[in-house]
């Protein structure tokens, strides 16, 4: 039988998914902060290094709460007119800590080079796909986690 607290995470984690395909992030990270705190830490580990006896859970989960900052970069250039705000939104959060978020960001923050992205060779960054796939894939790391099991 479910526990109250292991519906509430079931809730939670359906909240999650769904702002996440409605490109809705910052909600996404305010639950992640309120329902998935372990998840929010991975983030706070200094200089990128994981304790040694989770190194490869560690570097998944910091990898997916960096693909949200990025996807968080995208909505700015959606939904915004100001390319400051997307600027000064890259300049705080998107440091990479690895040669593959490196590659990311530089991927993301092409689409700030054109009047408009939509019509850009970086357009695919802007289809309901990529929300979609990050949503499972954020959900897939959940489900992964023991304190979700």
């Amino acid at each position: 039988m479910q526990s109250e607290s292991q519906w509430a995470l079931l809730d939670a984690r359906k909240s999650l998914i769904n702002a996440i395909e409605q490109g809705d992030i910052v909600l996404a990270f305010d639950l992640i902060k309120k329902h998935f705190p372990i998840l929010a830490a991975q983030d706070l580990i200094p200089n990128g290094i994981p304790p040694p006896n989770n190194r490869l859970e560690v570097a998944e989960l910091q990898d997916v709460l960096f693909q949200l900052k990025c996807q968080r970069f995208v909505e700015i250039i959606r939904t915004s007119s100001s390319t400051i705000e997307a600027i000064r939104y890259a300049q705080t959060h998107l440091k990479p800590i690895n040669s593959r978020s490196k590659e990311q960001v530089k991927e993301v923050t092409a689409l700030i080079a054109y009047a408009d992205p939509r019509q850009s060779q970086s357009s695919h960054l802007l289809g309901q796909d990529r929300r979609e796939q990050l949503a499972e894939r954020v959900d897939r790391v959940l489900l992964g986690m023991s304190m979700l099991k």
